[in-house]
């Protein structure tokens, strides 16, 4: 049997493991996403909580997100850091379309393509967004890569909910010197998974519970909205 721990944060707010009961329940893809929406709002009162980010600061914020969490725990991670009152003008969206690669030895996670906004990379803080956190190998590439766009970016990485050890595991995936840097911010920890799934997690694999058929060829609404503003500035 699986034993689930709620974090301090996610035990002061009873309607927190109320959203995590709907994630493992018959919800419709709908009503999923929306939930997912609404734990990233929590994620960011969560986040802000802990680490402030003062109105007059001059770092920009850059949510970075796989493809299948951008319309939902990013997009609510984003309006939510905009309620605590980061102005929109930090807030920039790095999405990553990841290729999941696995044979008996290894498990690859490598980037086919990914829609970056531009940031002050001398002065950043990554929010590395993701809906479940089991290995370490998806989290790592996607923050590898956007470490090297701002190697000395603070890292903040957040998840509803995350497999026991996982921390440690994206740690050792690192350098003590920079895998140091990292804050974790969670709402439940589980310690048991079937293959993939953790249990009971967030009630299986995202893509397939919000109804998306492909990642490859899923293009998230948020980022059509987001590019479509920043070239109309441009212009």
């Amino acid at each position: 049997m699986s034993a689930r721990r709620f974090s301090d944060f996610a035990q002061a707010d009873r309607g927190i493991s109320d959203l995590l009961e709907v994630l493992v329940s018959d919800s419709t893809p709908d009503r999923y996403g929306e939930v997912m929406r609404e734990l990233g709002q929590h994620l960011a009162r969560a986040i802000t909580s802990k680490h402030p980010f003062p109105a007059d600061s001059a770092k920009d914020i850059c949510v970075v997100c796989t493809v299948e969490d951008a319309d939902f725990l990013a997009k609510g991670v984003l309006g939510g850091l905009q309620q605590e009152g980061v102005p929109a003008s930090r807030l920039h969206l790095y999405c990553i379309w990841n290729e999941k690669v696995r044979n008996e030895n290894v498990s690859l996670s490598p980037i086919k393509k990914r829609y970056a906004e531009p940031f002050d990379q001398q002065h950043v803080v990554f929010v590395v967004v993701k809906s479940i956190i089991s290995g370490a190998c998806v989290v790592k590439t996607n923050l590898t890569r956007a470490l090297s766009d701002a190697k000395d970016a603070e890292v903040i990485v957040a998840a509803p909910v995350l497999l026991k050890g996982a921390q440690e595991r994206l740690a050792s995936e690192f350098p003590s010197g920079l895998s140091d840097r990292f804050e974790y911010v969670w709402f439940a920890e589980d310690d048991k998974r079937n293959g993939d799934v953790v249990i009971p997690g967030i009630g299986g694999l995202v893509y397939e519970r919000l109804g998306i058929k492909s990642i490859a060829s899923h293009m998230p609404e948020i980022v059509r909205e987001r590019r479509r503003s920043h070239f109309q500035m441009a212009k």
